[in-house]
């Protein structure tokens, strides 16, 4: 019965991990300005996967940050949402 338990647990916790995509996220050129609307201070309440920086070039985030990948750009935010930085990002999916 506790391995039963254990294997739907697990099964549950697999299925609610979506993988980071890698490999398909690229970083527009430096010096590129396409529009983004997320500006450092502005509250962020949606969702997003949260990616490894070294995985997509970005900065090491602080203690209590992360990165967020949302359609269009990185987001660098806090604990309670604010945002630190927002770098564009172009996705070429397939």
């Amino acid at each position: 019965m506790k391995i039963a338990l254990a294997l739907a647990l697990l099964g549950t916790l697999s299925a609610c991990s979506a993988p980071e995509p890698v490999g398909r996220i690229y970083r527009y050129a430096e010096g590129a300005d396409p529009a983004s609307g997320y500006q450092s201070g502005m509250r962020y309440t949606g969702g997003g996967t949260i990616v490894d920086h070294l995985n997509h070039d970005l900065s090491r985030p602080e203690g209590g940050q992360r990165w967020l990948l949302v359609p269009g750009n990185f987001l660098l935010v806090t604990a309670d949402g604010t945002i630190v930085s927002a770098v564009p990002a172009k996705f070429s999916g397939s």
